[in-house]
């Protein structure tokens, strides 16, 4: 399994110690893909800090994000810590924690995307990991459409 990560990502997860091979690459939606998959999975990692960016000044870029990826077969937001620090308030701006959390299950409903929470950066790369893992197994196992989201039919 060969997983690309877009050039621009500024803090790229390794996968050191995964059974893959990384190669990099410009992804138009996203920063995790499958080589000859592109079109088809896409995950974008967000630390808290950049999930609260993208629910205030950045929120109309993210949103267009969003809409690119709810056209994938699978796609998924991966973020680097948990819910729970959202809850808490662990986070720069002065963003509301309910509002916080409210917009994030409003992109999830609107765009059909869902977000996974990590407990911490190594979490939040398995679950990166595996995420592009089952989708290339599915596909080699059914080879047509696998859906990933539980939001997709």
């Amino acid at each position: 399994m060969k997983i690309i990560v877009d050039t621009r990502e500024q803090s790229p997860f390794l996968f050191r110690g995964y059974d893959c091979q990384i190669e990099p690459g410009t992804l138009h939606t996203g920063d995790y893909s499958l080589a000859g998959m592109v079109e088809k999975i896409v995950l974008e990692r967000k630390t808290i800090g950049d999930l609260a960016s993208c629910m205030t000044s950045g929120r109309a870029r993210f949103e267009r994000e969003m809409e690119r990826m709810r056209d994938f077969e699978s796609a998924a937001v991966i973020v680097e810590g948990p819910l729970a620090e959202i809850r808490g308030g662990k986070y720069r701006c002065g963003l509301n924690p309910d509002s916080f959390e409210q917009s994030i299950l409003s992109l999830m409903i609107r765009y059909r995307v869902p977000f996974l929470f990590g407990w911490h950066r190594r979490h939040a790369e398995w679950l990166a990991f595996n995420c592009l893992r089952h989708f290339w197994n599915h596909r080699a196992e059914y080879g047509s459409r696998v859906a990933f989201s539980p939001f997709r039919p």
